[in-house]
Formats: structure tokens, sequence, C-alpha cells
């Protein structure tokens, strides 16, 4: 009877932790959110080094970092930062996570900062980095995710995913957040990720900031398979031991080996997946984000809606709609394909720029159709120091000047975006913007501005030429492309104006005055007639010069402005000094003459030069310049000419120059450089 009653007790006794076991299996496959913060917040555990970051978790089960100067080799290449922390747990727990994590921060004061990071994972499999969403858990949130990879040359790939659940089905691509430069090395026990990122914090908020950090296995198929409960957590970290000044020189991936493999000619930041239609990839399979080697776009591919394809980082991206923003410089291209935003009642804009220039392209939305002080714009430049060559982020226009486009997190909802330069010199961007309109409501056409500019020795956005900028509207929501692309003509009219006024007519009315007496007294109403047709035609660009209403700009269109006034300025005294001009008989005749004659050679001088100064404000390229030198050319050498004559000519030795005629020369009547009445009418 008794060992019948134990062996009862014991058949129980089994059963029952039998129950409990299958239950807790069953809580951790459908409620892994609650379930998996109390075994994390048991299991896992934050170690600060030196000091530095204060985290949420207080575990006393750590481990230490290898480097204690917050330094990391990244494939032999020594990458120091400002502050570490790393994430272990018992030796003895097969579990075990050894997660290092490396920043520095640069706060930018507007409400924004720039994140530079890195992640070094004693793992083979993935290792990811997120931000969480307001709420602080995983769901919602975004990370960049490092996967071995035994096809990629570094050994790893980045890519970066949008958590919309729980399930590896449920981790997609692409994130939203704004990645500036990103690149993995790994091997069999390693993988390390360097990541650069524009995050919505700054001041206070960098000292209470939110992460994801976790390890997981792959399948068989490469993908992302889900994570150990023990080896994933939110993590409130403080960033502020890491502020600094200035980043360092983001760094490229390279293979974990003892010899490195030979440096990619350009390395590129990866594309997203929904910014266009890519190979099949379903699921956490995206496509590899290796550092590689970005070649010139090849020839769009069949199929593709009406051209809209665009070859980025080894991948030909197919979108639905595609714009040729003429007439900006570079050949440049607006790409789009608009879908539903599963988030909300708006939308998602999956789109590319593409143009071929050493500078900067921006493309973004005005506050005031047409105008660009107030708008958001999303700007890729060209990047000596990153790894892609190339880097892309939101900016605020808050004036006209360079100092005022100021990068800003918060300018644009960016979901995600990433950079390239191609071996030719093409920049490249593909980017994911979260849109407050429905796709329906884009179909009415949206205001929209672009440009392309130069860059300044330290890459910051210089002014654009006033022909590199469009404006206009675009209809994203149809299939049919709507757009419909303006320019300001207001400096093409005021440039036209000031050329054939100040730059030719003038000039040629001087030579007149000079070169044609003998055919007295015409040379002297058709120098006035010419004279002041040309200064009213001057007049009139000088209005359309101040009706453009920029008060800044670079330094050749400060002098440009300021050249134009003087010039102008002295056009306005000579016709004033006709109005008083002396008697023929006055004695002080002669000082009034000479003052005439300089001032308006003077003024036909820096006319000459205010013109080529407002050519390379408008155009960069060769043409207009060769064209108005050729003009020019002719109007001088004519003059040239002429005096060579009025030199050697015997009978006009003594009546060479304009000042000959004041100081008194006798000229008989019909010679080629003055006549009598040409001296008694006081010629101009």
């Amino acid at each position: 009877m008794c060992w019948s009653g134990l062996q009862r007790q014991l058949v129980w006794g089994c059963a029952f932790i039998t129950i409990i076991y299958h239950q807790v299996q069953l809580s951790e496959a459908q409620c892994p959110r609650h379930l998996g913060k109390r075994l994390t917040d048991t299991l896992a555990r934050s170690i600060p080094s030196k000091a530095v970051g204060a985290l949420a978790d207080t575990s006393p089960r750590r481990s230490l970092l290898q480097s204690t100067d917050c330094s990391l080799n990244l494939g032999g290449s020594i990458h120091k930062y400002t502050a570490c922390q790393a994430y272990g747990s018992d030796q003895g727990n097969t579990e075990a996570i050894d997660y290092h994590l490396y920043w520095s921060v640069v706060d930018l004061g507007n409400g924004s900062s720039t994140l530079d990071a890195a992640i070094n994972a004693l793992h083979n499999g993935w290792a990811g980095f997120g931000i969480p969403d307001s709420s602080g858990g995983m769901l919602g949130g975004s990370a960049l995710i490092t996967k071995t990879c035994s096809t990629c040359s570094s050994g790893a790939s980045i890519d970066d995913y949008f958590l919309g659940g729980y399930t590896p089905s449920a981790v997609k691509p692409p994130s939203r957040l704004t990645i500036l430069s990103r690149s993995a090395t790994g091997n069999a026990t390693n993988l390390q990720a360097t990541f650069r990122l524009l995050v919505a914090a700054s001041g206070a908020d960098l000292k209470a900031f939110n992460i994801i950090f976790a390890l997981g296995p792959l399948g068989s198929d490469g993908g992302l398979q889900q994570h150990p409960l023990s080896q994933g957590n939110t993590q409130t970290i403080d960033l502020t031991p890491g502020l600094v000044t200035t980043l360092p020189e983001p760094l490229a991936a390279a293979p974990l080996t003892a010899t490195p493999a030979p440096a990619p000619t350009v390395a590129a930041a990866p594309a997203q997946g929904a910014a266009a239609s890519r190979s099949p990839a379903s699921g956490a399979k995206a496509a590899s984000a290796e550092a590689a080697t970005v070649t010139a776009p090849a020839s769009p591919p069949q199929g593709a809606a009406s051209g809209c394809t665009l070859a980025f980082n080894n991948e030909n991206l197919s979108f639905q709609q595609c714009q040729a923003l003429d007439p900006l410089p570079g050949g440049a291209r607006l790409l789009w394909t608009v879908e539903p935003d599963p988030s909300s009642t708006g939308s998602i804009l999956n789109g590319a720029l593409d143009v071929q220039t050493t500078g900067w392209h921006g493309f973004g939305f005005p506050q005031t159709p047409d105008v660009m002080v107030g708008g958001k714009v999303l700007i890729v430049k060209a990047c000596a120091t990153c790894p892609s060559g190339a880097s892309v982020a939101p900016y605020s226009l808050k004036d006209y000047s360079s100092q005022a486009v100021e990068q800003d997190a918060n300018a644009l909802s960016v979901v995600t975006s990433s950079a390239a330069k191609t071996t030719d010199g093409r920049l490249q961007a593909t980017f994911s913007l979260k849109m407050t309109q429905s796709i329906e409501q884009l179909s009415t056409p949206l205001p929209f501005i672009s440009a392309v500019g130069p860059l300044s020795t330290e890459e910051r956005c210089q002014e654009h030429a006033a022909s590199a900028k469009v404006s206009g509207s675009i209809n994203f929501g149809t299939g049919v492309s709507n757009v419909e692309v303006t320019s300001d003509n207001k400096p093409k009219i005021h440039g036209w104006l000031m050329v054939v006024s100040w730059g030719f007519l003038i000039p040629v009315g001087v030579l007149i005055a000079r070169y044609m007496r003998s055919v007295d007294p015409w040379w002297f109403h058709l120098h006035r007639a010419i004279q002041l047709t040309a200064f009213l035609v001057g007049i009139a660009g000088l209005g359309v010069g101040i009706k453009m209403g920029k008060k800044t700009g670079t330094d050749v269109e400060l002098a440009h402005r300021c050249i134009g006034f003087i010039v102008n300025g002295l056009g306005l005294l000579q016709v004033l000094a006709i109005i008083v001009r002396p008697a023929k008989e006055a004695g002080y005749r002669r000082y009034w003459n000479w003052y005439h004659w300089w001032v308006g050679r003077a003024a036909v001088a820096l006319a000459i030069t205010n013109v080529y100064l407002g050519l390379k404000t408008v155009d960069e390229r060769t043409g207009l310049f060769v064209a108005y030198s050729m003009v020019i050319g002719v109007v001088l050498l004519t003059a040239a000419v002429l005096e060579v004559v009025i030199k050697w000519r015997p009978w006009s030795k003594r009546l060479g120059s304009d000042e000959g005629s004041v100081q008194g020369s006798e000229h008989p009547k019909g010679q080629f450089i003055a006549s009598s009445e040409a001296k008694a009418n006081g010629a101009l």
C-alpha cells in the first residue's frame, strides 16, 4: 500500500511537471514579449566599461570589455570610440551572450544627433542593434542586423529591418532608421558592424536613449530565425558619455582575416528593399548589403516601367514612375513607387535620386509652392570619408544662405535611406518617406523643389547656380507621370538685359564716339541714342536683379551684386553729367570731358568684368563664356585696329585721341577722327 501510494504520487508529480513544462513552452511561443521581458530582466546583463553608459539593468552578473579604451579592431584597423558597453551572461549558461556596443555621438542642437556606433559579437548567426518605437518595446521598432555571409567578401552583410512582429516573417526591410553609412565584417565566430545614424534625440534625451540588442541563429537558407529569450532585450542607455564635437572617419568593411582583402573601388551603402521592386526575397531574407564595388549604372533592363530603373549597389531596381528633372545639370532623375502604409492611413513613398555631380542634389517639398525657404528636403552629397562615397540625410531650408541649410532628422519622416557614388561619379540615393497623404490623396499634384549644387572643402552644401534649381508639382499617386517642371526665369531675363546693354551696346556706343566723328553730327546722335537706350535696358535688368530678392550668396554672387550696383551708379552719373554739361565756351569744359571719358571707360571695364561674373553664377559650363568672349572680342579687336590706324596714319597723328581735340587742335572738316562741327558741339 505504501509503495503503491508513493508510486501514484510520483506519477502525478511527473505529470504535473510535464504539464508545467509544456505550458512554459506554449507561453514562450505565444507571449514572447511578456515572458521575454521577465526572462531577459533576469538573464541579460549590462556591464559598463570605465563607468560609461548608465543602463537600466543592474544585474550583478557581468563580464568586462576586452578593450578598456573603447577601441575596436575592425578588420585590422583600429577605430576608437568615446564610450562603450558590454553585455554578457554566466559562462555556464549555454545561451550566453557576448555583445559589445561602442559609440560616439554629436548633438546637432536642432533636436537630432548623429550616432556613430559599432557592435562586436562573438557569435555565428546574426546580431542586431535597433531603436524601439515610442512605446519602448521591440514591436514597431527598427534595427540594423548583421549576419554571417559566406558569399560576401567581408564575411558578413548588414541590412535594416522593420520589426513588425515576433515571428521571422514579420521582420521585413526596410527599417525607419535614417542611415548615413554602414558596413559589416565577420567570420565563423565573430560579427562586427559599424554604422552611422541620424537620431531624433538631443540634449536631455541622450541621457535616456532606448535601444534594442539581440543575437540569433540563421536558418539553413540563411534567413533570420527567432532569437532565444535570453539573447535579446530593450535597454535605456545614457549616450552623453560619448558626446564629441566631430566624428571619426567611418571605416569600410574588411574581412576578419590575417591578410585583409583588397579595398573595393567604391564601397556603397545597401539599397533598401522597399524602395523598389527587387529580386525575390521574402520574410527576413533581405538582399545582402555587404560593402561592395559599385559600377556605373548599366543600361536599364527591359520591362521596367517606362525605363524607370536604376542600377544601385549591383542591383537593378525598378520603379513605377520616373521623371527627368530638367533643366537641372547632370541628368538629374527622380524615380518613385507609392504603396500603402500598413501602420497608418497614409502612404510610403519609395524613391531614388540619380545625378552626375561632385557636389549635392536635393529633393523635397516646399512650405510655399516654388519657394525654397521653409522647405524640407532630402539631400544626397559626395562624402570622401563615407564607405559608400556618398551620404543622404533630411535638411530644413531656413534661409537662402548655405549656413541656413541645416541637417534635421525631423524635417521629413524618413523610414530609411541609403546613398552611393558610382565609379563614373554619379550620386545615387534610395529612400522611403512616410507620407501623411493616402495614395488616393497623392493623386492630387504635390508641389516639390529640387536643386543641384557644389560642396565646400568641408563638404558643406554651397549655394546652387540660378539655373540649377527647379520647382513644380508631381502626381505621385497615378501610374502616369504628371510632372510640370518649372524654373525661375528671372536670372535669365536679368542676364540677357545686362549682357545686351552693358555687355554690348554701351561698349559699341563708346567706339562710335571715339572713331566715327567724321560723320558729324550723326555720330553724336547715334552715340547718345545707343547709350541712353542701353542705360534704360540696364535699369530694367537691375530691377529684375533686385526683384530676385537674394541678399546672401557665394563670394562670386556677392561680388557680382556689388559691382553691378557700382556700374549702374556710374551710368547714372554719366546721365546726370549730360544734364549739367557746361557750354562749349566754358573754360572748364575740358575737365568735364575728361571726367565723362574716364568715368565711362571705368564703367565699361567693370561692366564687362561683371558680365563674366554673372555668367559664372548662372552656368558653370563654358558655352556661354565662349559665346560672350567671341562677341566682346570682336568689339575690342575693332577698337584695337582703329586705334592703330589712328596712330600710324600721318594726317591723324595729332588727331588720334579725343583728348587731342580738347586741347584745341583744328581738324579739317570730314576727317576720320573729328570735325570742327564736332568740337563746336562739345563732343561726348
